[in-house]
């Protein structure tokens, strides 16, 4: 899931509850100062619970810089990142995942260059997993 909704992420996750279970990987947009918009939630608010949740955080996908002379306020001093996109994945040997979820989660491991962690739940979902990738792939790039 993908979630860029200006401030409103630690709503959103909160409102999922026990549905949040049914996810195995989360990139979204942070705020990593605290109070830089209104009411938002920062990094620090977010990582716990998703930690909680039974998420891992992975990597920063993206960066976004502010300096003191283009940024509407005061701080913070320049070069500082104010806003990041994090992934979090569900870690494959810490946690039981089905056969469904071991599929997903090294799909978007892959995909987003987590070669270890999609390596590892490979390992997990067992023999065939290469028969379906390859078919997977197969069908992706067949024109038409």
């Amino acid at each position: 899931m993908y979630l860029n909704i200006e401030g409103a992420e630690l709503k959103a996750l909160q409102g999922f509850g026990d549905e949040l279970s049914r996810l195995v990987g989360i990139h979204l947009e942070l705020t990593m100062i605290d109070n830089f918009w209104v009411g938002a939630p920062c990094f620090s608010d977010i990582d716990p619970l998703l930690r909680k949740a039974g998420f891992m955080f992975v990597t920063f996908t993206e960066f976004y810089q502010v300096g003191r002379l283009k940024a509407p306020f005061r701080w913070p001093p320049k070069g500082h990142q104010f806003q990041v996109k994090a992934l979090y994945l569900r870690d494959p040997v810490r946690q039981y995942l089905d056969r469904g979820k071991l599929l997903k989660l090294v799909c978007m491991a892959d995909l987003y260059g987590q070669v270890e962690i999609a390596a590892e739940a490979a390992s997990l979902y067992g023999p065939g997993i290469a028969d379906i990738l390859a078919g997977a792939e197969a069908a992706y790039l067949s024109p038409g």
